[in-house]
């Protein structure tokens, strides 16, 4: 994951794919993601969110280049689609927490600013890559950060009041 600034007042983090060329392109999936807009009439790139924006330049590449791209794309057709976590799930499990009663709800520890930071990086990274999505519910657990054996830290719930 990388952080990129395009002057747009807020960070982009993404799993960018590193290259040794001259031009970058940022694909529909990072513009999307971001809600990204681009004006080609007017040179900019807009930010959806903010309205803020950015001016650049519109250029074209030599049909070599195209050729040569789609080549390589051809051959190595996983670069152009990173995959930080497989799709594939290998079992047919399926959850299912049944709730009864009133939510269970417990009040948030506060962490020191070491584990907090770490703790925002890590949820950053997961609401970047959905793997978690924003909620709203009732229910809740405290935020535990269990060291791995290999020294970095993994967020974890308390979740022994949910399954009583």
């Amino acid at each position: 994951m990388l952080n990129l600034d395009l002057g747009l007042r807020r960070d982009f983090q993404f799993p960018f794919i590193i290259a040794d060329v001259t031009k970058g392109i940022l694909g529909a999936d990072f513009l999307h993601k971001y809600n990204l807009l681009v004006d080609i009439n007017k040179k900019k790139l807009i930010d959806g969110i903010t309205d803020l924006f950015v001016l650049g330049d519109i250029t074209a590449i030599s049909s070599d280049n195209v050729i040569s791209t789609s080549n390589l794309l051809l051959k190595y057709p996983e670069i152009s689609r990173p995959n930080l976590f497989p799709k594939e799930i290998k079992h047919d499990v399926k959850h299912f927490i049944e709730t009864n009663g009133q939510p269970i709800h417990a009040k948030a520890r506060q962490l020191d600013p070491k584990r907090l930071a770490i703790a925002k990086e890590e949820f950053t990274f997961m609401l970047n890559n959905e793997i978690i999505r924003p909620s709203n519910s009732q229910w809740s657990s405290p935020l535990h950060l269990a060291t791995k054996k290999d020294g970095p830290y993994r967020p974890c719930g308390d979740y022994r009041q949910l399954n009583a």
